[in-house]
């Protein structure tokens, strides 16, 4: 039997085999949109932000699966996954975040859980701006609550007048919010069992810029096999 993992196998090896591929083969990053993201997703190894798992949808390369673990602040404990879609013209325009259940911010939609960008964006640069620099603010909305005031960015003002006069009911709608994604379909992300294994996988990744065989052999081995 296949263990819940299944999906995050499958779309881990297929991202990673035409990464290797388009390695091999020398093909030009800017050649065509797919090996750009792909090219942009490989990135990711050394510059996304801790805290944060990003997988491609296997079906629509121009949809990532992410998740985002909070360790402090207003949503401390929070898991809260989101997708990043990105534009068919993309990296002439920036990506777009929305998160998949509802969370009581400043910068959140309430109705579509779209994240406002322009606080930190609102002049996307191609080749300064990267998929990597918007998880990196990803994680920032969580943290630091000066960016909460930036008057273009704020896309739920009753959060930012609540927070600002009313902090320990901010305090009781953040923990509310961190308690009921706990309740939330993961997706490709199955928490507890993801968690299990990770730092093993980790471990296999660092060893594959020398030897990708023997990585792809250990997810066979370990997760493909009946």
């Amino acid at each position: 039997m296949m263990p819940n993992l299944e999906v995050f196998n499958i779309l881990f090896i297929f991202t990673l085999l035409h990464i290797s591929n388009m390695k091999e083969n020398h093909v030009p990053p800017g050649q065509n949109p797919q090996s750009r993201l792909l090219l942009e997703y490989d990135s990711l190894k050394k510059y996304s932000p801790s805290g944060i798992y990003t997988l491609p949808c296997i079906s629509n390369p121009q949809v990532w699966q992410s998740i985002i673990f909070v360790r402090q602040g207003y949503y401390k404990d929070g898991v809260f996954p989101f997708t990043i879609s990105i534009p068919k013209d993309y990296p002439d325009s920036k990506p777009t975040i929305r998160f998949a259940t509802f969370i009581y911010h400043p910068l959140i939609d309430s109705e579509t859980g779209q994240l406002s960008l322009e606080g930190k964006f609102s002049n996307w640069t191609p080749g300064k701006d990267f998929i990597f620099s918007v998880l990196a603010y990803v994680k920032q909305i969580f943290y630091f609550q000066d960016l909460w005031t930036v008057n273009k960015a704020v896309l739920n003002p009753l959060a930012l007048a609540c927070v600002l006069r009313e902090p320990e009911v901010f305090v009781r709608e953040a923990q509310s919010c961190v308690l009921a994604a706990r309740e939330a379909d993961l997706g490709v992300f199955k928490q507890r069992e993801f968690n299990s294994i990770h730092k093993v996988v980790l471990g296999k990744i660092r060893e594959a810029n020398e030897r990708p065989s023997e990585f792809l052999k250990f997810f066979v081995d370990k997760f493909l096999q009946e």
